[in-house]
């Protein structure tokens, strides 16, 4: 059988929930391997975390990103060993570009989860020095989402997520006066339960500790190209690839140009992978016809080798030894 096309997508911060890959981890080998990787390198027993909680201590941000890696890189391994296929592109949303990365081969695994800690880490630190928060406006478009904040002194688009739902970060004070203006011209937004403005001028101490620390990562050419969340580019390219993940953490999250993108990619089968739905949710809402499954758990995983293997031509018995 023909390799199928693919293209992985892989979540970030928010996704999380108790119980996240514990069925991988109970099911495969490779699933374990990863989280006793991320363990080692990290020193936080991410599958207890992960399996048994406390939800308090999973949404901690220098807890919550190794983890949400640790079972997005499980799915791809398990799905990786079970089926023949082709990645033809990666995306991810914010952290999920560098489980993306991890899963090109741009860096190892090691490496992976040792960037992810430390991202984490300056991020949680650059949110103690400069307080923030972050908001989803719903039902307004980028273009009326760049006008209301245009006039608002540190307030910044963060996410454009779909095309109805554009996240926006900044100050404290400055993200309560542009919910105030929400609320006087009926515009609804959702606070969301982050611990600070990512994706803003915020988070630039967390730049300049993340630049020093890429500088210092081994990499090679991706073993598939990257979507950059910054400019919403397929990247291949080293020096450029260190360019944009330090650029991400103080840069929009570009997710509706990257999915609009995927429109030029005929015959590809997107497969988000890592906890929830979040991507594929995001994926159908801009894009309805495009094909796209996700892998959290045995089942996710197995209704997608099903699906993935019915759109294929020739037998599609093949791939499933280990199942």
């Amino acid at each position: 059988m023909d390799k199928k096309k693919v293209g992985l997508l892989f979540p970030g911060q928010g996704s999380q929930y108790v119980g996240m890959g514990k069925s991988l981890y109970e099911s495969y080998t490779a699933a374990r391997e990863i989280f006793e990787i991320g363990k080692d390198v990290t020193g936080i027993d991410i599958a207890s975390v992960c399996f048994d909680g406390p939800i308090e201590q999973l949404t901690e941000t220098s807890v919550c990103q190794v983890a949400i890696f640790a079972v997005s890189i499980a799915a791809w391994r398990v799905l990786f060993e079970n089926l023949t296929v082709c990645p033809v592109f990666g995306a991810g949303h914010s952290l999920g570009e560098y489980s993306a990365h991890a899963a090109a081969g741009t860096f190892s695994i090691r490496d992976g989860f040792a960037l992810v800690a430390r991202r984490a880490k300056f991020m949680k630190e650059a949110s103690r020095k400069n307080p923030g928060a972050m908001v989803a406006v719903i039902g307004r478009t980028l273009d009326e989402v760049s006008a209301m904040v245009a006039g608002l002194a540190g307030v910044t688009i963060s996410n454009v997520n779909t095309n109805d739902q554009i996240v926006v970060g900044g100050t404290i004070p400055a993200l309560s006066e542009f919910s105030a203006l929400c609320a006087r011209t009926k515009v609804k937004v959702i606070p969301l339960k982050v611990s600070g403005a990512f994706h803003t001028p915020l988070m630039e101490p967390a730049r300049e500790l993340l630049h020093r620390e890429l500088e210092s990562i081994p990499m090679k050419a991706p073993a598939f190209p990257v979507y950059a969340n910054c400019s919403g580019e397929l990247l291949s390219e080293t020096e450029s690839i260190r360019q944009a993940l330090v650029t991400q953490i103080v840069r929009p999250v570009l997710w509706t140009k990257i999915v609009e993108d995927f429109r030029r990619k005929n015959g590809v089968f997107l497969v988000e992978l890592g906890p929830k739905q979040v991507l594929r949710n995001l994926v159908k809402k801009i894009a309805p016809e495009l094909e796209v499954c996700n892998i959290e758990d045995r089942d996710s995983l197995l209704e997608t080798i099903r699906n993935i293997s019915y759109s294929s031509e020739g037998d599609s018995s093949s791939g499933k030894e280990q199942l």
